[in-house]
């Protein structure tokens, strides 16, 4: 057995040649193979279903990408089927874990998804019998789930059991866009514990799906307690017509809270609040920055206080730099989420949750296709605020724009406040929530001069969207005006170019010029804010000795 341990000075590269099994107890391991294919960490124990793990991760923070995880335990030729034991190739039992293009190869017990929050994108996961079980918070985004059913001679075998152990339990599994496939009848699952939890969410349903869907395991439990559920499933197993009486169909808002949950697997987090310039967990002050697939947290306030006016400032998130952009990102705090300081961002679909001014400062921003949740368990039920806007005087362009946006939570919450006396925030064919106070704004305290803020609202909708009660101040904003400020995101346009391709050898640009250094270039970029991902950049013509040039000038052959 192989242990990657807490020692700190190993923070160096390490190569394994050859192992049996490794257990993770370092956190922050990144892990990365030559592909799924090529990468194999492999053990053929199967003692029992705790010693049998070729992989076991027991420290937070742990990445892995093209690796294949496999027991080969079991896959010996076997006359009898009920010889096969639990072999598990991988057990996760840490928070904020992720996999990316991995594979996971066993008969019985695959994926021992044990404890805390996990995300799996883009694997491949094969077995025969409880191939994905325990009591993981796990999202499965394009995953293949195949079934062997050779292995137990055709028997009936299960793609997940489930454990969660009652109502107030986080965790369940979650698949979304994935594929069954494989051969011999399979459930999609079975209880292993009295309140599991299972989503299929647009999901391709191979034909050897089980007409039934389900099992409740031995025993028959209380059928009422499990979460059993399918949601935009096609393909020819996804007929429910056969399916157990007892399958759950869930609430549009239950869906959404649980197939959005993908986003929270990288998190970077903060307790710190000893002031709101100094509580910050990530703070941005250079430009042209993107994060994508994060989740930016700050921790204080989130434990149970008796008095809610305790709560102070604690920002998960700061963004004073130009040209700045998150892409399906979480900000959670309580106070002061996100401090959009100055500059130019955009957030496209992102969720942003708190309670008191959660989305504050000068920046001109847009937020596209967001969710704006309110938190008011964490105030109890005092009044919030989503945006305090912080635009000084008529000449600044700074102001927030939300558009195709969404308000959800529990609690009386305004749209904003005036943080500053120019303060400007448009909602712009937003659905808004019932909990959106009917007066909409609040002026801030001692009430300035109400003519100077520009709060408008135009083509929301939803059961806060009335706005017959709306302070009266508000404003009417014309078509030009609504155009100017829609459409005023048309900086990353103008400064960011994203070259995409599907591989290295499948995306290839290619010349046979080299008549001289300067002239003889492939691709020449020319223009800041340039990225370029799966591609190849290949010249025909024979060059004997190829240079790259760096930006101060040496030269790397």
């Amino acid at each position: 057995m192989y242990t990657l341990t807490e020692d700190p000075d190993s923070s160096k590269e390490l190569r394994i040649e050859h192992m049996e099994r490794i257990v993770v107890n370092r956190s922050f391991i990144f892990l990365h193979g030559e592909g799924r294919q090529k990468t194999f960490l492999e053990s053929s124990d199967a003692p029992s279903t705790d010693k049998s793990t070729a992989f076991d991760i027991r420290a937070d923070h742990f990445v892995a990408k093209n690796i294949a995880f496999k027991n080969n335990h079991n896959y010996a030729l076997r006359t009898d089927a009920n010889i096969i034991t639990q072999a598990v190739a991988v057990r996760v039992r840490a928070d904020k874990v992720a996999f990316y293009n991995c594979s996971f190869i066993s008969v019985q017990d695959t994926i021992w998804d044990d404890s805390g929050r996990h995300l799996y994108q883009s694997c491949y996961i094969k077995g025969s019998v409880d191939y994905i079980f325990g009591a993981g918070q796990s999202h499965f985004e394009n995953c293949i789930l195949e079934q062997n059913g050779e292995k137990i001679q055709y028997r009936t075998g299960f793609i997940t059991a489930q454990g969660r152990e009652n109502w107030n339990d986080t965790n369940g599994f979650v698949f979304k866009n994935c594929t069954t496939t494989g051969s011999g009848k399979v459930f999609l699952g079975r209880a292993w514990r009295p309140y599991a939890r299972v989503l299929f969410y647009n999901t391709y349903l191979s034909e050897n799906v089980a007409p039934q869907g389900w099992v409740a395991w031995s025993g028959e439990p209380n059928v009422n307690n499990i979460v059993f559920a399918e949601s935009n499933c096609y393909g020819p197993g996804s007929n429910t017509a056969g399916r157990v009486p007892w399958k759950k169909t869930l609430s549009a808002e239950e869906l959404n809270t649980l197939t959005r949950e993908g986003r929270l697997m990288t998190f970077l987090e903060n307790s710190n609040a000893s002031s709101t310039n100094e509580s910050t967990t990530f703070d941005i002050i250079a430009d042209n920055f993107v994060a994508k697939n994060i989740a930016f947290k700050n921790n204080h306030n989130y434990a149970l206080r008796p008095d809610d006016y305790l709560i102070t400032q604690a920002v998960a998130a700061r963004v004073r730099a130009d040209k700045v952009a998150f892409y399906n990102c979480s900000f959670i705090s309580v106070q002061d989420t996100l401090w959009d300081d100055s500059g130019r961002h955009l957030y496209q679909s992102c969720y942003i949750k708190g309670s008191v001014d959660y989305v504050f400062g000068a920046g001109q921003s847009h937020f596209e296709n967001c969710i704006l949740e309110q938190n008011g368990g964490r105030i109890q039920y005092r009044t919030g605020f989503i945006t305090a806007q912080g635009r000084e005087n008529w000449n600044d362009t700074n102001g927030f724009v939300f558009k195709n946006c969404t308000t959800a939570g529990s609690g009386k919450v305004f749209l904003g406040r005036a943080w500053r006396p120019y303060a400007r925030v448009l909602f712009y064919n937003t659905y808004l929530s019932e909990n959106v106070a009917p007066e909409g704004w609040v002026a801030w305290y001692g009430e300035p001069n109400v003519n100077n803020i520009v709060f408008a609202e135009s083509d929301c909708y939803g059961p806060g969207s009335n706005t017959s009660g709306r302070v009266p101040w508000e404003k009417t904003l014309s078509a030009e005006e609504l155009n100017t400020l829609t459409r005023s995101r048309s900086w990353l346009i103008n400064h960011y170019i994203y070259l995409l391709g599907e591989g290295q050898s499948s995306r290839v640009i290619v010349d046979s010029e080299a008549s001289k250094t300067n002239e003889s270039t492939t691709f020449d970029v020319i223009a800041d804010n340039f990225v370029a991902k799966k591609i190849g950049f290949k010249v025909k013509k024979k060059i004997i000795s190829l240079y790259l040039m760096i930006y101060n000038g040496q030269h790397l052959s």
